[in-house]
């Protein structure tokens, strides 16, 4: 078990996305559940994790995508835990 405000980054695929509505400007705020498969590089084999996009992140445009879910992607999260960017592992 990990805490998420610990970890750098996070590799895994999407599960679900929850929106919980939108910014005061008008940017969707919403979390991810992740099938984790490795923190910070280490192999991990837990339970699924549910994580917040960092509200001005363009990720939150384009998380729902299929290649979300089918592909493993490293999350890079910032030092709250929240998801700041993602690219292709």
């Amino acid at each position: 078990m990990f805490t998420v405000t610990a970890a750098q980054s996070i590799t895994g695929k999407v599960i679900h996305v929850i929106r919980h509505g939108h910014t005061m400007y008008g940017n969707p705020t919403m979390s991810v559940e992740l099938k984790v498969s490795a923190v910070d590089g280490t192999p991990y084999y837990g339970m699924p994790v549910t994580v917040r996009i960092q509200d001005n992140s363009g990720l939150v445009y384009g998380i729902e995508n299929a290649d979300y879910r089918e592909v493993d992607h490293v999350y890079t999260l910032t030092k709250s835990g929240r998801i700041r960017n993602a690219q292709k592992a």
